[in-house]
Parts: C-alpha cells; sequence; structure tokens
C-alpha cells in the first residue's frame, strides 16, 4: 500500500535529528535517493517504510501525512557567525521557532499578549540608540536585572533551549501575524544577559536583516555588540570607573550584570582605554579567577505562564492542547518539542496510543 507523504515535514523531522539523508537511509535501510524522492515530493512511500521512519525519528505519524492548515513564513535567522551552522543543526532551531509561533498563536485565541514594539534605532549610534531605548522603554538608568522579561513585555517570543550552541533571533508570520523570535540557551545568567542584548540590539538596529555580504554581516555582528554593552552598562556609568581597577570590573558584574571580560570590550570599543592597555588588562582579568563565578539565568515565562492559566482555569491539560493544535493548524510535532517550547516537564504530555485509520490500514500514533 503506498500512501501520500509530505515531504517538507520529512526533511524537517531529519533534520531536527541531526540526520544527513545518507544517514536516514542506513538506518531505515532504504537508498538516499528514496529519501530525496520522498522530501521532494516525487514518491508515495510504503505502509512499512513509513513506520521505519516514524521509529527512527520518533515524529508522530500524523506529523507526515498531514499539512499545514495555516499559512507560515520563517523569514530567515541571524546568527553571528556569517557561515551560520550546519543545515541538521539550523533544522533544530527552524522547528523550534515554528513550535513557538504555533503556541503563541494558539494561546493569543484566550490571552492578550504584549504587542511586539515596533521599535526603529537604525538611524543612531548603537551607544545612542541603547541609551534612546532605554528612555522609550522607560527603563531609565537603573539595571536591567531581567532580560528574558524585557524583550517578553515588548513582545518578543524567547525561547531557552538549554543545550542550543547559537542564539538566533529572526521573525516568522503565521495566518499574516508576524512575529520575532529569540531562541537560546538561558543557562548562564551573567552570557544570557549579554546574548539577548545582543539580538534586541539586531532588532531594533537592523529590523530583521541579516546582511547581504560576510563583511556587511560582522559589521552588523559588531554594532549589536556595541548596542548590547550600551544597554547594560550605560556610557555614563563606564566613565565613572577607573578601568585599571580590577575591583571596578566586579562591581560592574555585581551590579550591571556584564562580565568584566565585555566591560572591557566596552570600553575599549568607545576609547577609554588604548589596544596596548586592552592587553595587559586582559591578561590581568585572566588571572583573576574571582571573576568567573556562574548565576543561572532566568527562564521565559510569556508562553509558560500562558499555558499554565488556560491549564488551570480552562481545564486544558496539555494532551489536550496537543490535540486542539493538531486539528487547528495540522501540526503534530512530538511532545518534547510542545514541552520545551513551554519551558514545562515532558511528564506532562501524558501521551497515549490512539489509532489512526489509512484505508483500513491501523498505525499508532502518539499524541
Amino acid at each position: 500500500m503506498a500512501l501520500t507523504i509530505n515531504g517538507e515535514r520529512v526533511r524537517e523531522a531529519r533534520l531536527f535529528r541531526g540526520l544527513t539523508k545518507g544517514q536516514l537511509s542506513e538506518k531505515v535501510n532504504i537508498s538516499k535517493q528514496s529519501i530525496s524522492r520522498y522530501e521532494s515530493n516525487r514518491s508515495n512511500i510504503s505502509l512499512k517504510t513509513l513506520m521505519s521512519l516514524v521509529g527512527e525519528l520518533q515524529f508522530p505519524t500524523n506529523f507526515f501525512t498531514e499539512k499545514a492548515k495555516l499559512n507560515y513564513l520563517d523569514e530567515g535567522n541571524f546568527y553571528r557567525s556569517w557561515f551560520g551552522i550546519s543545515q541538521t543543526q539550523n533544522g533544530v532551531y527552524d522547528t523550534y521557532k515554528h513550535a513557538a509561533v504555533i503556541l503563541r498563536h494558539y494561546f493569543e485565541q484566550y490571552i492578550d499578549f504584549p504587542q511586539l514594539s515596533s521599535t526603529d534605532l537604525s538611524d543612531s549610534t548603537p551607544e545612542d540608540s541603547a541609551a534612546q531605548l532605554r528612555n522609550l522603554w522607560g527603563i531609565g538608568g537603573a539595571p536591567i536585572d531581567n532580560m528574558v522579561a524585557l524583550l517578553e513585555s515588548h513582545g518578543i517570543i524567547v525561547v531557552n533551549i538549554p543545550n542550543a550552541t547559537e542564539t538566533i533571533d529572526g521573525y516568522a508570520t503565521l495566518d499574516g501575524i508576524q512575529y520575532y523570535v529569540v531562541i537560546t540557551s538561558l543557562n548562564d545568567y551573567y552570557q544570557s544577559q549579554l546574548n539577548l542584548a545582543r539580538a534586541l540590539g539586531r532588532y531594533v538596529l537592523f529590523n530583521g536583516a541579516i546582511g547581504d555580504s560576510a563583511q556587511e554581516h560582522r559589521e552588523m555582528v559588531k554594532m549589536a555588540d556595541r548596542f548590547a554593552y550600551a544597554l547594560l552598562l550605560p556610557g555614563y556609568e563606564l566613565a565613572n570607573i577607573d578601568l585599571t581597577d580590577l575591583t571596578s570590573y566586579i562591581a560592574i558584574k555585581d551590579r550591571w550584570g556584564l562580565l568584566p571580560i565585555y566591560t572591557l570590550k566596552y570600553a575599549r570599543g568607545v576609547g577609554m582605554i588604548n589596544d596596548n592597555q586592552y592587553r595587559r588588562l586582559f591578561d590581568k582579568l585572566n588571572q583573576y579567577q574571582t571573576i568567573v563565578d556562574s548565576k543561572q539565568g532566568i527562564l521565559p515565562t510569556a508562553l509558560h505562564d500562558a499555558f499554565d492559566l488556560m491549564r488551570k482555569h480552562l481545564g486544558l491539560p496539555a494532551p489536550k492542547m496537543a490535540q486542539q493544535i493538531m486539528a487547528e493548524y495540522g501540526c503534530s510535532y512530538p511532545n518534547e518539542i510542545w514541552a520545551n517550547a513551554l519551558g514545562v516537564p515532558l511528564n506532562m504530555f501524558t501521551g497515549k496510543i490512539v489509532q489512526v485509520s489509512f484505508n483500513n490500514h491501523k498505525l499508532g500514533k502518539e499524541i
């Protein structure tokens, strides 16, 4: 029996699991050319092979046969490296981005979220833009203790993937509604504060652009860094410290959340120290071991709390939510993806096996 398969879904699941076409073909004992034909919708699939894909990729059966019910457009992601990451690594980010946008769109039917702030500061220097943003968003001269909350309060979706090696950000549109998504690892507080400030810089300075050349991209990375430093540590505060005193860097970290090495880079970038001074201070900071303590990062709350509200007040358990999303959006992601995007334990999705019929052939499907 030959079944029609959604080739884009095969490719998405393969990339999410970090497999090349050749690797997947070996695991399911079919040719690489067959994988290519499935992914390009040039061939139907046998029931046996479909079940092999389901077993190997650990995606529900429906995921490979259903079609999306709403138009989704991923408008690209910004990576710190112009060359980005491998195609298989990128697949993880793309899938979590899509899942987060679906969840946000779904929750918006019941819950009001902050609208995405349309703040364009591209006409100013990064340092001036950071100062303007502080005024526009009512931050003033206070330290920003929670970059996650700052972004979420202005409509940006933040997703924590603990094993993420990159921070990526970019636009996506679902059913005509545009969202901005940041995906990162929030394991370490200080690094995540900086990574999110960089992402915010890219949002207000470049409005989702990723650059047309390696040189332009490098300049954008530098500008986002400058914005992030100035956002976390206002320039007038930097001007008031003794940059030759190592204890000043510790005080900056404790009050403003900017690690000493980045304070040092900030000072060099705005001309407060020269290259020779930078090198000497860099060596001293590396030897000053007390500056490298860590602190647990702050997790996103917008999607998590929306789910919690619906679960408690509307009696919507996680499995039922996943079923509703499957019905409304035509998307049957594995429970692990929904759980990670929401920031909830996987065991909240108590999957069970139901029967899905294909012309009298019954298949097990997790929900």
